[in-house]
């Protein structure tokens, strides 16, 4: 009978003790969803971009509000350069909410900070469970980083006191590096355009021509002792190059003069004609 009442006392201070602790922990927000980051012109590692880069994001949980709790929303844009340090956003990025700030219950106001290679929302108003957000970065307004694979879009955000935090990420690739070949007649004549390709592609027919020659290929070094690529051949695209056009010579252009050894010819042939007459002429007699 007392061993059950010591188990009933200890699993009941077990379960207080837990349903405290579930009450005093802080509750954790629920992660970013919708998170998307598009452009319409290619991102280029180390350049500008181009177009406007547009990121939108939901946030799930409703954010406080209030003198002293203002809420903040980071767009993390890692390894950029270009927005500045500390200063207001301007024409730089626009912000708009769905629902519309200072209505349905949407935050009162935002203000839009931009700091090196990121902006920070602040919020001087709540937020309802579902707000939408689009962020965009006007054209020339972001330098990619020099090294990795694309734009790294991060969204944190921070909701004192509780400091819970929701985050996102998204990736925008960076478009394949293009190479140049340049094409170079090497004494020949006629003209053929540079191509360009990111990735392994047959090189452009020749069109080059030179009297007396035949075109032979391709080679990195104009006297023929670099590379060789046949007509047509795959080039991988993984650099900038000049390829320079290689001539063999027609056999009318090898530098022998036959005229000489026809004209023996030719007098070898009306000597041994006269030859067989007379010996003809003396059988006959």
């Amino acid at each position: 009978m007392f061993l059950n009442f010591l188990k009933m006392f200890t699993l009941g201070i077990l379960t207080s003790g837990l349903a405290i602790f579930g009450l005093a922990a802080p509750a954790h927000a629920a992660s970013m969803t919708g998170v998307t980051a598009v452009t319409t012109t290619p991102l280029v590692a180390g350049q500008p971009n181009a177009a406007a880069i547009v990121i939108t994001f939901t946030t799930p949980s409703g954010m406080p509000g209030g003198s002293g709790t203002n809420s903040q929303i980071n767009v993390r844009v890692p390894g950029t350069t270009g927005l500045g340090n500390y200063t207001a956003c301007g024409s730089a990025v626009s912000v708009v909410t769905t629902p519309a700030v200072g209505a349905n219950g949407g935050p009162t106001a935002v203000a839009c900070l931009q700091a090196t290679d990121r902006i920070s929302l602040m919020l001087s108003g709540g937020t309802p469970p579902s707000v939408t957000w689009t962020v965009t970065f006007a054209p020339n307004t972001l330098t990619m980083p020099s090294v990795g694979n694309g734009l790294d879009v991060v969204i944190d955000s921070m909701n004192p006191p509780t400091a819970n935090f929701d985050n996102g990420n998204v990736l925008i690739p960076f478009a394949a590096s293009q190479k140049t070949v340049t094409f170079n007649s090497n004494g020949g004549a006629g003209t053929l355009a540079a191509q360009t390709a990111s990735s392994s592609t047959a090189l452009t027919a020749n069109t080059f021509s030179k009297a007396g020659f035949t075109f032979n290929g391709w080679n990195t070094a104009a006297d023929g002792t670099g590379t060789a690529y046949a007509e047509g051949a795959s080039y991988a695209f993984t650099a900038d190059a000049t390829l320079y056009a290689q001539w063999k010579a027609t056999l009318a252009n090898t530098g022998f003069d036959g005229a000489p050894y026809l004209l023996l010819g030719n007098l070898l042939g009306v000597l041994g004609v006269a030859l067989l007459l007379m010996a003809t002429r003396r059988q006959t007699r």
